[in-house]
Formats: C-alpha cells, structure tokens, sequence
C-alpha cells in the first residue's frame, strides 16, 4: 500500500514495462505512440492521477494541479481545451504535477514540468525503444545503461546528479517549467523553457507591509493546497514547518502533526510537542529505529537513485503517515525563500560559492577511486565545477549575489535532491509543498535580499502573525524568536551541559539518519556485505571499499558517513 502514481509511454511497443515500482501493476490507458501505462498500488487512497480528453486529444496528469489561469474548477480540463486551441499557458499553471498529451492528429506527445519540477519526468533510450514517463527504471527499459561517468562525478561529489543528467547517458530528466514536444519514435521534436526567474526588489516596501502581504499570499496558498482534506504536518525544531503550521491549524480542522528523532530526549521532539500543544492540535512521535536495510528496495523505488538511500529518513515514517491524514505538507524550500548571507568577507564569483556549498564533505572517498578512472583525464572536482558554471550560463543574470545562488539552489539542489527526499513520503501518503507554489516564488522576486539576512523576515512574520508561536523556542538558538536575555543564559548553560557531557563521553542523542542505521543492530555487517558485493561489481577496487567501510566503523563522521551511504546508493543502482 503507498501512494505513487506513475505513467510510462512506451513508443512503437506494446510491451508492458517490467520494472514496477514497490511491485504497483501497470494498466495500459491508451494507445498513442506506442502504449501508455498507468502504475498505482492496488489499494492508493487519495488519487494522484487524473486524466483529460477533447477530440483529437488525451491528457494526463501525475501529481496536482490547484488551478489554471487562477480558477481552481477543473483545471485540467481547460488546460487542455487551451492546448488543443493553441492557447495554453502553462505559467499559469498553478500544480505539483507532470501533465502529458497525446496529439493524435500530429503524432506528438507533450510533456510539461510545472514551474519548480516538483514532479520529475524522465526521457530517454535507444532508437526504437524509447520512453517518457514518471519511473525511472521503467523509462531506462529501452536503454543500454551505458554509465554516465560525469553525472555519477556529480553524484558523488554533490549528493544528486546534475543538471538534467541521470546515472544512463541516454536517459534525461525533463527540467523544471520545460514544454517539451516528442515525435512519435520518442525523440525530442522541440522544446522551450515557459517561465524564466526574476528578481525586481521593492526597497521603498516597509518590513511591516511585506510581512501583511506574505500572510495574505501566504493563507491562500496553504488554504488552496488543504481544501477539506485530511493534512497530516511534520513538525521540527525549525521554523518552516512551524510557519506551514501556522496558517494550516486555521485552514482545516482536520490536520494532525507528528514528528519523529532519535531519542525521546531530543530537542526537535520537544519542540514539535510544544508547538502542536500549543494550538491543542493531535500529535504523535515516532523514534527512528532501524528500517533501510529490512525497506532498501522500498526506499529505493522511492528516491530511484536520486539521492543517497539514508538522507529520506521520512521512509521510516511512512508506515504511520497513512492512518493520520490523506496528504503530507511539507515545509521544504522555505528556509531557503526565507533566507540570505550577511555578506561578510570578500566576495566570491556564484559558481565558486556554489561549489562551496554543494560540495560533500568526504567526497574525496568516491572522486577519486570510483569517478577519476572513468574522466580521461579530467580532474573530477574541475567536473563538478564545470556542472555548475554551465547550469549558471542557462540562468538568467538577475544582478544580485544571493538571489542568483537561490535560483541556482532551486534549478539544482531542490529540484535533483530535495524533490526526492519528498517522495519518500508518497511511501504513505502523497505530499504538498506550498512553498513551491507560484505566488510564493513570485512574492519572493520583489523581496530584497538585505531584509532576509538571519532568516529576519521569517522570525519578525511569526511574531507580527503568530505570536503563541514565536514564543516556543527555535532549535537553531535554543530561545524562543523574542531572544530575551534570559534566554540567552539559558541557552548557553544548556550548551555548556551538552558540552560537558560530550567530555565526559556520555552517549549522545543521534542526529543523522546514517548513525542510525548503519552503526546499530546489524547494520555494520549488512553494510560491509552490500558494499562488497559493489566492490565485486567494479564500483571500486575491493581494497578501497574496504578501506572505507572499515574507516567509517573505526571513527564514524559526517565525511565517511556520507561516502558510505553514496556508495550503498550507487550499489544499488548501477548495472
């Protein structure tokens, strides 16, 4: 039981594809280019598919639309009514979906992104055995899989495959806010780009009225996304589900919160208790045990390779999602929006920044015993380098330092990993993301970056809006947004008690899903066993595989921790 929905066209084959994600059946739907297939789970609750036909056309759409051209009636419908009259606009989409389209009277099939990419779409195969669709392993079906060495380069060292790459050469991922049209032998006829990033900052606004209009935007977009639904909210010790929170416990009396950790002591537990206290809204915990190794292949089809397998810690909540609510909503992307570095010190070109940031600590462990061989030559971080001038070359050049990292962050870093993290919810129920929504990436074009230096008008939004809120105090400071100064002793007497504790080597609460599952129960040895049986599929040489394992159960770090957890993901996914 879980809440994928998915959607393959075969081009010139009947054959039905044989990889399933989570074992879902395929049911054949149509007859286009080939045969077009709909996966689901016999038993998906809230559906995550529908479909559209005018004479001459079929349309279907994975994921959700909530309006087209502002109206919220049948969107889908009048989408396609506009695409069969040569009207559409897909800006003016306002969805988390991938729509596709039959023509039948031309023989093509389009294929459109919404704005963020939150539904990805993939394209690819041979000649004569191409694919479109949402599954990965069913697309790549008519691919030889030859390895993509530089976007594995990128894997490795970003934690996500970059640009529209994927781990086959001939197998791409379909870019965010893209309208792209396909002959009917699969091959790409044209496409284009509908809606480009802009940045028109209003420094006469006072702080004041961007915080009343915010909370005006910001209502109807989760109002939009609840509807009379059943809404199930993570909640942490951050400050971006806490603003989800906010507005959703008046949008819907039907919302349940739950937060999960590693130990019942831990502060974003705490926190999660109290905010959902404070508002009398039911709540569960859920302490992460370990799961990855008993779900891999679970966890698997959910995130298909995109990130590394233990970062989708939501998989070990899946389980309990369902019987709380029909839909996930997920704070995701909004520390970003809300966010922008004081400028301290000398400045640096973006593409550098950006390497600063993406780039994973421990990398070293795969670039080079695993990437470098496969480069010609080519130094791999010079590889990652190069990813990202490119992906930056592609952007529009909005003249402002932190808004270009912010476009380049959501183009790459949401739309190849955080996206993926997303799915591993649909593992129980499918997930919305109303900081992805149109009207909040517009309202954010017009904010200047100085008014979001330390997350400012984030905090000053939660105290000016939802005082009850911004009482409860902040994981990142440990004080509530007021900071009073005796918080701060507080604060810093509760460090110097963690502190302590570490010196007097006192067990420690975990903080990564990694330590977890990998450290515990029978986790070093499934570990070591699945890594060597990459090393014997010529990942890495058996000796170095070892060395790494062996390094990362000596002295687990945050550097080992993410290379051994990469590897498992590419154990897992390369032929």
């Amino acid at each position: 039981m879980n809440a994928f929905s998915d959607l393959v066209v075969a081009f010139g084959s009947d054959c039905e594809p044989t990889s399933r994600r989570l074992d879902n059946p395929w049911t054949p739907v149509a007859v286009g280019p080939g045969r077009v297939w709909s996966g689901a789970s016999p038993d998906p609750g809230p559906s995550a598919r529908s479909s559209a036909a005018v004479p001459g056309w079929s349309m279907w759409c994975i994921g959700e639309i909530f309006s087209y051209r502002s109206r919220a009636d049948e969107p889908l419908t009048r989408f396609l009514d506009d695409v069969g009259q040569g009207e559409a606009d897909p800006a003016l989409l306002d969805a988390q979906a991938l729509v596709v389209a039959w023509d039948e009277t031309r023989r093509e099939l389009h294929v459109w992104t919404d704005r963020m990419g939150t539904t990805h779409g993939y394209v690819g195969g041979a000649a004569g055995s191409r694919r479109c669709g949402t599954f990965l392993s069913a697309v790549a079906e008519g691919s030889p899989r030859n390895l993509d060495w530089e976007a594995i380069t990128g894997f490795c060292g970003f934690g996500f495959y970059p640009a529209d790459r994927t781990m086959f050469e001939d197998v791409r991922i379909v870019r965010p806010a893209t309208w792209m049209v396909l002959n009917d032998q699969g091959e790409v006829a044209r496409e284009h780009r509908y809606w480009d990033w802009t940045f028109d900052p209003d420094h006469s606004r006072s702080d004041n009225d961007l915080l009343d209009e915010f909370d005006d935007v910001w209502s109807r977009v989760v109002a939009a996304r609840v509807g009379d639904r059943r809404i199930v909210l993570p909640l942490s010790g951050g400050l971006d589900s806490r603003t989800v929170f906010a507005v959703a416990t008046g949008a819907t009396d039907a919302l349940a919160t739950f937060s999960y950790g590693y130990a019942r002591e831990s502060s974003e537990l705490a926190i999660a208790r109290a905010i959902a206290r404070t508002r009398g809204v039911r709540h569960r915990e859920l302490l992460v045990q370990p799961y990855l190794f008993d779900r891999l292949g679970d966890v698997a089809d959910a995130v298909e390779g995109m990130q590394s397998l233990s970062y989708s810690r939501q998989a070990g909540a899946s389980r309990d999602l369902r019987e709380l609510g029909d839909r996930v909503a997920g704070g995701h992307w909004g520390d970003v929006w809300f966010d922008a570095p004081a400028g301290q010190g000398p400045p640096r070109s973006v593409p550098e920044e950006a390497h600063t940031k993406f780039a994973k600590n421990g990398r070293a462990w795969l670039l080079e015993p695993v990437c470098a061989p496969h480069l010609g030559g080519q130094a791999p971080d010079d590889v990652l380098r190069q990813f990202l001038s490119d992906e930056l070359a592609r952007l529009p050049d909005l003249e402002d330092t932190a808004m270009q990292l912010k476009m380049l962050k959501t183009e790459q870093w949401s739309f190849r990993w955080t996206l993926a993290s997303t799915r591993a919810y649909q593992l129980g129920a499918p997930t919305l993301l109303p900081f992805y929504a149109n009207d909040i990436v517009d309202f954010f074009a017009r904010v200047p970056s100085s008014r979001l230096v330390g997350r400012r008008l984030q905090v000053a939004y939660l105290r000016r809006h939802h005082p009850d809120l911004a009482k409860v105090r902040w994981q990142q400071t440990d004080m509530s947004l007021y900071a009073r100064p005796t918080e701060q002793l507080g604060a810093l007497g509760r460090r110097a008690l963690r502190k302590a504790g570490r010196t007097l080597g006192k067990p420690t609460v975990p903080e990564r899903n990694w330590e977890v599952q990998y450290l515990t129960g029978t986790g070093p040895v499934l570990l070591r066993q699945q890594l060597a049986q990459a090393a014997r599929a010529s990942l890495s040489s058996p000796e170095s595989m070892e060395a790494l394992v062996s390094s990362f159960l000596d002295d687990p770090g945050p550097g080992t921790g993410y290379a051994v957890d990469a590897a498992l993901t590419l154990s897992a996914f390369l032929p």
